[in-house]
């Protein structure tokens, strides 16, 4: 009985004896836990890169593309009917001829007997007026010898009948010129050395005046039309001319490389921008530059296929060389034309530049806002802020090497202006 009753206190009282227990582990752990030691976090300073500003002067390159035009191009149409009887071995698109070469000839038969009836009409009007003539002149003579002092009226004097007789003549002889031309012109003659473009007749064909024979365009250069931004072609160099002005200098010419991959092979024509087309684009607010390219047909000593009339080509023309500018890669400019330079504290501060031209490699920038040796940062550090300070990766090199630091000079990738003005 006293078993059970001892059993049962032991469960009553257990609880609160495993409650008591963990107190006071909790209390042991909390009053001996061991101390925390702070660590100083210190700040990272970034490495990057820089390069040096060198000033310099810098060849403006304006890369364009277009198509090949001839620069005149002619449709060709008869001025009188007939049948083709005879074209030439060069009728054929691709053929090339001379000025004054017959490019067809039509048939001469009934041009030949016209021609002819237009000299027996003429022969009997020059008759015709020669008599008149010699009437009108006994008529004076025979009228001064009766007519005692009076005045003969026209008729007596044979003036109307020498007058038309004179007008007869004059027909004549312009109908005699006009069949000899018509004559003539069943032969088509070339108007400039060219070569033919599309053919529209063969031999046996009726034509008449205004049918289209051919086409065909000169060959002695072509037109390659190449567009460029407003701010492009302030620095093409080429003069504004104004209406009634008279040129005091000869006018500049600015040389332009003419480039077309064919059969995979890179090939070259040197040409000249001659002229602009003097107006904007409305749609795209371009101009265009014209470039020459003379005599693209002649033969060559490497091979050089012709330019072809429609030819997809590239062109760079060279522009005006800007004096004492700074020459830096197109990555390190930042957006709205700042750059983040680094002083002598290795702090940054962000620069505005004024930004002269810029390619897909290169930026010009005006040397006023810089100065020779400034220290450009050329590593893109996305969060940096003004004044911060940075690392220069060659000085921390050679640091860890013993040796003296230095940056990037960009000066060995600048372009460089040889004596002949290619850079």
């Amino acid at each position: 009985m006293l078993n059970k009753i001892h059993q049962r206190l032991n469960s009553k009282w257990l609880p609160l004896w495993v409650l008591l227990l963990a107190s006071m582990v909790a209390i042991a752990i909390l009053f001996n836990k061991p101390s925390v030691k702070k660590r100083h976090h210190k700040k990272k300073v970034p490495i990057a890169e820089v390069v040096s500003t060198v000033q310099t002067q810098y060849a403006v390159e304006i890369h364009g593309y277009g198509t090949i035009d001839p620069k005149t191009i002619t449709t060709v149409v008869p001025r009188v009917s007939g049948s083709v009887v005879k074209v030439a071995p060069f009728f054929k698109p691709g053929g090339f001829f001379n000025k004054g070469d017959v490019l067809l000839e039509l048939d001469t038969l009934d041009y030949e007997v016209a021609l002819e009836g237009m000299k027996s009409e003429f022969a009997q009007a020059k008759l015709n007026y020669e008599q008149e003539k010699a009437r009108s002149k006994q008529a004076k003579l025979n009228w001064s010898k009766l007519s005692k002092g009076r005045k003969a009226n026209d008729l007596v004097l044979n003036i109307p009948q020498l007058e038309l007789a004179k007008a007869q003549f004059s027909s004549a002889q312009a109908k005699l010129k006009k069949a000899r031309q018509d004559l003539s012109r069943t032969k088509i003659i070339a108007p400039y050395s060219g070569r033919v473009l599309d053919q529209f007749v063969d031999i046996g064909q009726y034509v008449t005046p205004g049918t289209q024979l051919l086409r065909i365009f000169s060959t002695d250069y072509v037109e390659l039309r190449v567009p460029i931004t407003e701010e492009q072609y302030a620095l093409v160099g080429l003069p504004e001319h104004y209406r009634d002005e008279v040129p005091t200098k000869s006018v500049n010419q600015p040389k332009a490389f003419i480039e077309s991959n064919v059969a995979g092979k890179k090939l070259v024509w040197t040409g000249t921008v001659v002229r602009t087309e003097g107006t904007v684009d409305v749609s795209t607010r371009q101009i265009f530059l014209v470039i020459k390219i003379d005599n693209p047909y002649d033969t060559n000593g490497d091979n050089r296929p012709p330019l072809k009339i429609g030819q997809f080509v590239s062109a760079k023309v060279k522009g005006v060389t800007l004096e004492n500018v700074i020459v830096v890669p197109r990555s390190i400019v930042r957006e709205n034309n700042y750059v983040m330079v680094v002083d002598r504290q290795s702090k940054v501060k962000r620069t505005q530049v004024k930004l002269l031209w810029e390619n897909d490699q290169e930026a010009v920038l005006s040397a006023k806002a810089l100065t020779q040796g400034d220290r450009i940062l050329s590593t893109y550090l996305p969060f940096v802020a003004n004044g911060s300070r940075v690392k220069i990766k060659g000085e921390v090199l050679a640091k860890e090497h013993g040796k003296p630091g230095h940056s990037k000079n960009y000066s060995s990738v600048v372009k460089k202006i040889d004596k002949k003005g290619h850079s």
